[in-house]
């Protein structure tokens, strides 16, 4: 009988040790997944979000819904300036470099990493007319063949990505808006100024 319930008793303990285990690895898993949203600055969000609202008109063909967390952004980007200090968990890694890493979304829904550092497109007239424009370029990581212009403003960020096969823009929906769109070029029609013109400053549409 003292067997027997020896036997028993090692068994639960056993057993008891086996699932405090798993438990432990759960929960660091489920912390692992929660500190790497944290870095994420977009979100994908259906297009009803934009072809519901009355005051959105010629929108492109094709297109890709999103927010942005703008400070977040800014934040990041702001790695680049030499007397910022940027907060640790503001970061997407400790940097001292002249470039940056941004995560930028594709006209798929997809997300990709991109090697950003400051331009300077505007002379240094219009760099102290407009202190609150910031110009950066950069390239596809682990693809030098897809380059980016990207402005930050007080209205937004505006993108133009270029690729041997397409030319994608990502701006805001509207001055006022926190939804943006990331579209082809080839899917806005010519006429449609508004989405048809490149987003950004670049040399040549000065």
């Amino acid at each position: 009988m003292r067997k027997y319930l020896l036997v028993v008793f090692l068994l639960v303990g056993l057993t008891g040790c086996i699932s405090g285990s798993s438990g432990n690895n759960t929960g660091k898993a489920k912390k692992q997944v929660g500190s790497t949203d944290k870095y994420k600055i977009w979100r994908l969000i259906d297009s009803t979000a934009v072809t519901n609202r009355p005051d959105v008109q010629n929108l492109p063909r094709k297109y890709q819904a999103l927010t942005l967390d703008i400070n977040r952004a800014k934040a990041r980007l702001k790695a680049l300036e030499p007397t910022e200090k940027v907060p640790d968990q503001l970061r997407y890694e400790k940097t001292n470099s002249d470039h940056v890493r941004l995560q930028l979304p594709w006209n798929n829904g997809e997300f990709y990493t991109f090697v950003v550092k400051k331009s300077n497109i505007f002379s240094p007239e219009l760099a102290k007319k407009f202190p609150n424009i910031r110009s950066y370029s950069g390239e596809k990581e682990e693809d030098s063949r897809t380059h980016l212009r990207l402005d930050v403003n007080p209205a937004g960020l505006y993108a133009m990505i270029i690729a041997p096969s397409q030319t994608l823009f990502i701006r805001p929906l509207n001055d006022e808006s926190k939804i943006y769109l990331c579209y082809d070029k080839n899917d806005v029609d010519r006429n449609n100024k508004k989405f048809y013109e490149p987003p950004v400053k670049t040399q040549a549409n000065e």
